[in-house]
């Protein structure tokens, strides 16, 4: 029992660690887009193509694994209508932690260049 419980917290870890990265790059994004918005435009918000790739890419590939997943009882088929083999599916899988430590970063971005914006009193 107790193995089973490490073996779960260990591939979860491993797993949450994967997205770590992510979340760095894509809250250094938000911020540096919305540093150059501000000084533009005086909005400490993200440009709209930090919002699509950070968050709207992301989020359509989550939900693309999703209703997938749902679907799986249907074998997809490829152009010549042959069944496609469903070992991708494993790789989707692990490319969901990038995908959610994406949004999740452009979220502390967003949040950590409104704290700026707010202490320089504009």
């Amino acid at each position: 029992m107790t193995e089973a419980v490490l073996s779960a917290a260990t591939s979860l870890l491993l797993y949450g660690m994967l997205g770590f990265p992510f979340i760095v790059w894509s809250g250094r994004t938000a911020l540096a887009s919305a540093a150059a918005k501000v000084e533009s435009s005086g909005q400490p918000e993200p440009s709209r193509a930090a919002k699509i790739w950070l968050v709207g890419v992301p989020a359509m590939f989550i939900a693309y694994y999703f209703i997938s997943s749902h679907f799986a009882g249907k074998p997809e088929l490829d152009a010549l209508g042959q069944p496609v083999d469903e070992g991708g599916r494993q790789w989707m899988f692990l490319a969901l932690s990038p995908a959610a430590g994406m949004i999740l970063g452009y979220a502390a971005g967003v949040k950590v260049a409104r704290d700026r914006f707010r202490r320089r009193g504009q």
